[in-house]
């Protein structure tokens, strides 16, 4: 009693083995069925600008709410995250200039993803990102990459555009694949829709010198924005300060005003295009006419002296437009400007200190473009 017979032990040793053999078994395909298994669930990638990481992450957190779990990765300027809720919330996403959902691949080379395993993961990667939203790709697939006019990267790419019964387009594809090394094999990146998060479709009119809208959705979050507010948009431009807002949250009222009746058409054309009506007003910024007091958030995209103005003009007409916002903006009110001009907005504001607090600064990176953001509450 409490002994195996040599029976026993035989069947023992006999089913141990069959496990060890079956658990070789299913790690040997994990390996190579990346498609089945290890691919399952997806990493998606935020890009943002320079100096608008927290804005866009607090974004993410308020929208995607407890179904969103971010990812370290060594890019400062996207955001990896993890999320299981309904795919329509990720388009919500206003501060985030590119949304693009990412594959991981253990592989050494680029040539190894032409294994038809890994051609059908990067397919199914494909289709699962343009089937989200209402702009799908439309003319074919581009691929990014280092090297990416060279002869195994036309294959793999003449390969995936077959297999996804799309043309290949390596120039002006709007389906855009980003391939890179990452930290364990390669990233694969495939944007979601056909043009950047960015890209507006209320935009009927690209007014001359409009503000990027992630910027704009940016600083309205700087704004911290509440239905009760009664909004200005000094020097608006095509609006898309005004446009951002409504859409992010509704206003007891929206004003808009520019100098020139040009900007305020393009104003009235994008905004209809979004949905709402705004009182639009051809006035001066430095002199409006408008009731003190009136406003609880005053917002601008102050002319950098390039497209409108001349830069030697600034750094009046930005003391002028600060002053000016002061008497329209009540006590405790909250004021938001942008500009590339950043030694004519810094003599501005130290002109107008005694009516502005500085509550938050920082520089935005587009591209080669370095503006300066700065919040500001109306002192009492």
């Amino acid at each position: 009693m409490g002994q195996f017979s040599h029976f026993q032990w035989a069947q023992w040793r006999l089913m141990a083995k069959k496990h060890r053999d079956t658990s070789s078994v299913k790690k040997r395909r994990a390996e190579r069925a990346p498609a089945d298994r290890r691919y399952k669930s997806p990493i998606w990638v935020a890009v943002v600008l320079g100096g608008c990481q927290d804005i866009a992450r607090n974004e993410m957190g308020r929208v995607l709410r407890e179904s969103c779990v971010s990812l370290a990765h060594r890019r400062s300027d996207e955001i990896h995250f993890r999320y299981a809720g309904s795919t329509e919330r990720l388009l919500d996403l206003r501060t985030v200039q590119s949304l693009f959902l990412r594959r991981d691949f253990s592989v050494q080379r680029p040539r190894t993803l032409l294994s038809p395993e890994h051609v059908n993961a990067l397919v199914e990667l494909v289709k699962e990102a343009c089937s989200i939203g209402s702009n799908p790709p439309r003319h074919g697939l581009r691929l990014d990459a280092a090297g990416a006019g060279s002869p195994t990267m036309r294959r793999l790419g003449k390969t995936l555009a077959d297999n996804a019964s799309m043309s290949f387009a390596p120039e002006d594809g709007d389906c855009l694949l980003v391939l890179r090394p990452g930290d364990k094999g390669w990233e694969v990146l495939c944007r979601v829709g056909a043009r950047p998060l960015a890209t507006r479709a209320w935009r009927r009119v690209d007014y001359r010198g409009s503000l990027n809208a992630a910027i704009a959705a940016g600083m309205i979050e700087l704004s911290q924005p509440r239905r009760e507010d009664r909004f200005l948009n000094l020097m608006c431009g095509g609006g898309t300060l005004i446009i951002e807002r409504h859409l992010r949250q509704r206003a007891a009222r929206l004003v808009g005003l520019d100098s020139s009746a040009e900007a305020i058409a393009a104003s009235r054309v994008n905004a209809l295009a979004a949905g709402l009506t705004p009182e639009l007003l051809v006035a001066d910024a430095r002199a409006c006419g408008l009731p003190a007091g009136l406003f609880d958030v005053i917002v601008a995209d102050l002319p950098y002296g390039r497209i409108h103005g001349k830069r030697k003009d600034n750094a009046l007409l930005y003391e002028q437009t600060l002053a000016e916002a002061g008497r329209l903006c009540r006590i405790g009110g909250r004021s938001v400007f942008i500009s590339e001009d950043v030694g004519a907005l810094n003599r501005a504001l130290r002109a107008e200190r005694r009516r502005w607090d500085l509550l938050d600064e920082r520089t935005v990176v587009q591209r080669a473009m370095r503006p300066r953001c700065i919040t500001l509450r109306r002192r009492g």
